[in-house]
């Protein structure tokens, strides 16, 4: 059996949410899967000791352009049965040119549903599991004893996303004058650079360390061993709580059941808060005081 998923979202968190239940196909079917997915999601770096995923093929088209590579990669790999983890017809009409025997789908019609609940109810359909049970785990090839180190994710695909770099300052500020032995990593990419500066400078802060220079794989094995992962919704939030490290996301903007598959994940929300969505613009809203105290209760 070659078994091909497709997941077309294209973001790191994005592949990290669906990595589970790619896991739980390629365990029950017993067979190595190759994943489809976008370039965004860096999932070849990301997956490159994943033990169940065979190869990474990236799906990046032209815009409006059908990707008609994708009909050769699979016919090259031999592909006989597809798990297609989106909406629509067009990677349906692909798998069909493709002469896959098996196509398992979302549907053709795109549904407003929960990405967590939607893709746990589709798995355990497609499987013929009544009880799913699913572990997130990130395969790296170093294994790290816990550090006294903290990740502070300020990175985020959008301002409305980003919690104010002038709480994180304040947050910080709390956790050295809780210990002032902890290791303080700020993860983000080459856009919150200025920002590692902002708390570097003006704020005075010691123990920070820079990783939004880093690359990926070498961000992941300077994470590895943390205590504690607080900050934003973004990648870094997905790929700690993957690697079982204690994770805070501040949601105050996007849908706080998107980290729902990890218990390892815990969601600070605005006071009165029981669920955040899109548009809530609610990230002001979450103080550093309440963060610190979420976090003491939780470890």
């Amino acid at each position: 059996m070659k078994i091909a998923v497709i997941q077309a979202r294209p973001g790191i968190g994005d592949v990290l949410v669906f990595l589970p239940y790619i896991h739980l196909i390629a365990k029950n079917k017993k067979s190595k899967v190759y994943l489809f997915t976008k370039k965004r999601t860096v999932a070849y770096e990301l997956l490159k000791y994943d033990p169940y995923v065979e190869e990474v093929i990236y799906l990046d088209r032209e815009p409006n352009k059908i990707n008609f590579n994708l009909i050769k990669d699979m016919k090259i790999r031999g592909i006989d049965t597809a798990y297609i983890m989106h909406f629509g017809f067009r990677y349906i009409f692909l798998c069909l040119l493709s002469r896959v025997r098996k196509i398992n789908f979302y549907g053709i019609f795109r549904k407003k549903v929960s990405i967590t609940k939607f893709i746990s109810y589709k798995t355990a359909k497609w499987l013929g599991i009544s009880d799913l049970v699913i572990n997130p785990h990130l395969y790296w090839n170093i294994v790290s004893e816990t550090k006294k180190q903290v990740v502070i994710g300020i990175g985020g695909s959008g301002s409305n996303k980003k919690w104010p770099i002038e709480y994180y300052a304040e947050l910080i500020t709390l956790i050295n004058n809780f210990d002032s032995k902890y290791k303080i990593l700020i993860a983000g990419g080459p856009e919150e650079i200025n920002d590692f500066e902002i708390l570097s400078r003006k704020y005075n802060l010691k123990n920070l360390i820079n990783l939004c220079n880093l690359n990926i794989p070498q961000a992941i094995n300077a994470i590895l061993g943390s205590k504690i992962y607080v900050g934003n919704d973004t990648g870094f939030m997905h790929v700690c709580g993957s690697l079982g490290i204690k994770t805070f996301g501040i949601f105050g903007d996007t849908p706080s059941d998107y980290c729902a598959y990890n218990n390892k994940i815990i969601p600070i929300m605005p006071i009165g808060y029981s669920q955040v969505n899109f548009n809530d613009n609610a990230m002001n809203l979450i103080k550093p005081d309440f963060v610190f105290n979420e976090i003491v209760q939780n470890i």
